[in-house]
């Protein structure tokens, strides 16, 4: 951290320093708010928010004294959202999180609504209650019926109102049953808690019970009367739905017969007389197919003329199989008789003709049996292409049949849905007469309501505890906006932030008290002049404390103004100008106690008093002074003519107008003669102080600006406003840009620690007892 700009450095104790013109950092705390600067705050604030916390906890204890108490009575009531609907099927069914919610939140509304409180005030006569406006009617309720009548709103009030409403008591009993009941739902869950507020604890617990009994009445009657709408509902729909269903039913009879559709078994007829037909001509083509393979075999034994023994096996005919026997045997017999006698015996001629005879029998015999098996075929074709025929008629029928049925599933459809509807309702109408015939509603009571043993209200200990917080809001309020709107400069860090330059320290304003201390005794060996225009510097006066004082705190942050206009300057006379915003800040103070410590110091020092609009400094230091400054400026006397010793110091003091006034000081300081005085003075002093006009309302700083090397801004703490400062800087850059400390004056040191923490570190004696004249 910068050691220029560390908080924890002695306020006064200047470190080595930048030029003037160096850009000042922002001094830390100046304008933060922290836990340290609002601790401060609420200390020298301290009587806006002891006020305010003692004004706030009086109103609260006038307002437990005066306030009657209140008693507050508490039940309970249980809600079950799992409310059976018309058609449900079943006892209950789970809600949806939406519609439950909803559902909560309208019973909490039933329970507020003006309906119970009506019947409370009825059931309980609270219309004859004074606590409830009994023969003395609020003057709110009077102004309501006034601004009502007037608007023209009476006839509306009194449809939405029920009948006992229409006595202006009832009314007001009502609205004061619904001010003094809540109602809320216990965190997330259904019950509901009643609390009932009265002067009385028996009255307060009789009204929070009547609350519960009459919703659970109202739940009652409301339930009852939606049951009875729903029976006389369900009936008529039943009869409805029931002839809508016979209407149906008829329909579907009536469709079946007219387009032949029988069922059998649960199929169709056509479906059974197609999957007959069906078969029976699979069954025909199959023997067709068997035939047809008989007659070629048949036919290809005929054209071959070869029966033989397989041939014979394979007709299965019992005169061939004879004929083939007959012929094997008259060929063995044939070929016995060829073998013994030879081919031309007669014998076997004969047996060879009637092997012939044999085999044209056995080939007619195939023949005959050809022409059989080709009837068979053109029976079995013929078979085949009637079923045929007949499978194709099927065909037509079945799909005739079915399109049929299409429009008879839409009439079986809407016959059985009047049917299911007709026994859905049958069965709701059968549940809604048993739920009409039993008093159970949808609420229960848990806890029932008792007469408190204590008040609610006022509570003491929280009505002061909020008085107190109230008292230290306010207060808290009030000292901020004070502390807001006060735009004086309190803090060392406020004037570096405003002047971009050092505050070297701050000057208490017991400073210009008298005080006891070691008195400062001349140099040894400096000459204290022994004729001419000889002064002393007031021994009890501000304008020599610093010489007077030299070990005090105030002479430290004079040395600290010396440090920092020598760190700033390259060598040679230093012209110091000493300037402030406005006048009484204590410039020419500040002024003559640096000019005093610095001749004292062994310094050749010329203080000259530039305020020409009002020599303060002259009037004090001088009083008998006839000439000075603007007689040497218009040349009617010579520098060291007027000039004035402090015999104590060897300090030189030029005088500014002692008798004379001009009303154009700023052409007589920023003339030749002006220039002759300066470069005079600086030929023969090492430094050359100037006590100037405040800049923020005279020019005369400005103009003399020329002749000064560095300026010294001093600030009255507590009066000066920073914005003042400011902007005066900003409309006198010739003193901004040679500007080289600052300085705080007129402190309160008490109240000093409460803007600044670390000022009452540097104020406090235990410090300075070893170094300073505390």
């Amino acid at each position: 951290m910068n050691p220029r700009t560390s908080p924890d450095r002695p306020m006064n104790v200047l470190p080595p320093l930048p030029t003037r013109r160096t850009p000042m950092p922002q001094a830390e705390g100046a304008f933060d708010i922290d836990l340290v600067s609002l601790i401060a705050m609420l200390r020298r604030r301290w009587r806006w928010w002891g006020a305010a916390m003692v004004l706030c906890i009086g109103a609260g204890i006038f307002y437990i004294a005066t306030t009657k108490p209140v008693y507050t009575a508490s039940a309970s009531l249980l809600i079950d959202t799992r409310r059976p609907t018309l058609f449900q099927q079943g006892a209950a069914s789970t809600p949806d999180p939406i519609t439950d919610v909803a559902l909560v939140e309208s019973q909490l509304e039933t329970l507020k609504s003006r309906r119970i409180a009506d019947a409370v005030v009825r059931k309980l006569q609270l219309n004859l209650d004074e606590e409830y406006g009994a023969g003395k009617p609020s003057s709110f309720g009077l102004l309501r019926r006034s601004i009502v009548s007037m608007l023209g709103l009476g006839g509306s009030e009194t449809e939405g109102e029920s009948g006992s409403e229409t006595d202006p008591a009832v009314r007001d009993a009502i609205d004061g049953v619904m001010k003094s009941t809540s109602v809320r739902r216990a965190g997330s869950s259904y019950v509901m808690e009643i609390e009932a507020r009265s002067s009385s604890p028996e009255k307060a617990a009789r009204i929070a019970n009547e609350v519960v009994n009459a919703y659970i009445a109202d739940q009652l009657a409301f339930r009852s009367e939606i049951l009875q709408r729903e029976v006389t509902w369900l009936e008529s729909r039943i009869d409805s739905l029931r002839d809508r269903a016979d209407v149906a039913d008829r329909r579907v009879q009536e469709f079946k017969v007219d387009n032949n559709i029988v069922d059998a078994n649960g199929r169709l007829l056509v479906d059974q007389q197609l999957a007959d037909v069906s078969t029976q001509l699979a069954a025909a083509r199959a023997d067709t197919a068997q035939t047809k393979a008989r007659l070629d075999r048949v036919q290809q034994i005929a054209q071959s003329r070869q029966v033989d023994e397989g041939v014979s096996e394979a007709l299965r005919n019992e005169v061939i199989t004879k004929l083939r026997q007959q012929l094997n045997e008259v060929s063995r017999r044939e070929a016995e008789w060829t073998s013994r006698y030879g081919p031309t015996h007669p014998a076997a001629v004969n047996l060879r003709t009637e092997m012939a005879s044999l085999q044209r029998s056995i080939q007619e015999e195939v023949t005959r049996i050809a022409e059989t098996y080709r009837s068979e075929y053109e029976i079995a074709r013929a078979r085949e292409a009637s079923l045929e025929r007949s499978l194709a008629d099927q065909f037509k029928n079945t799909s005739l049949v079915r399109q049929a049925q299409v429009r008879l599933r839409g009439y079986e459809s809407t016959a059985e849905t009047y049917r299911a509807l007709y026994d859905s309702f049958l069965q709701k109408y059968l549940q809604t007469l048993n739920q009409q015939t039993s008093p159970v509603t949808e609420a229960r009571i848990i806890t029932t309501a008792t007469p408190p043993s204590g008040k609610s209200w006022p509570k003491s200990t929280i009505i002061l505890l909020g008085a107190s917080s109230a008292g230290m809001l306010l207060g808290f309020s009030l000292a901020m906006g004070r502390e807001m709107l006060d735009r004086r400069i309190r803090t060392t860090g406020q004037v570096e932030q405003i002047t971009n330059v050092r505050c070297v320290g701050s000057l208490p304003i017991t400073a210009t008290r008298g005080r006891t201390g070691r008195r400062l005794l001349p140099p040894p060996d400096k000459a204290v002049p022994g004729d001419g225009l000889v002064f002393e510097l007031p021994a009890d006066g501000a304008a020599s404390f610093a010489v007077r004082h030299p070990y005090s705190q105030f002479a430290e942050v004079i040395r600290a103004l010396k440090v920092a206009v020598d760190l700033g300057h390259s060598g040679g006379p230093k012209v110091i100008g000493v300037v402030s915003t406005f006048p009484n800040e204590g410039k020419s103070t500040v002024a003559a106690n640096f000019a005093g410590l610095l001749a004292h110091a062994g310094a050749q020092v010329l203080l000259i008093d530039g305020d020409l609009r009002n020599s303060d400094l002259t009037r004090t230091l001088v009083p008998n002074a006839e000439h000075g400054l603007l007689d040497v400026a218009h040349g009617e006397r010579s520098l060291p003519d007027v000039l004035w010793v402090d015999k104590v110091t060897g300090l030189h003091f030029l005088p500014g107008s002692p008798t004379r006034r001009s009303p154009h000081t700023s052409e007589s300081l920023a003339g030749e003669g002006m220039e002759r005085v300066m470069t005079a003075a600086q030929s023969v002093f090492d430094y050359v102080i100037m006590d100037l006009s405040p800049f923020g309302l005279i020019v005369d700083a400005q103009v003399v600006s020329r002749f000064v090397s560095d300026f010294i801004l001093v600030t009255e703490w507590g009066k000066t406003s920073a914005s003042a400062v400011s902007k005066a800087l900003a409309n006198a850059p010739e003193i901004q840009d040679k500007l080289a400390a600052a300085v705080l004056n007129k402190v309160n040191v008490a109240q000093f620690g409460s803007y600044d923490v670390d000022a009452s570190q540097y104020h406090s004696s235990r410090y300075w007892s070893k170094y300073v004249d505390a």
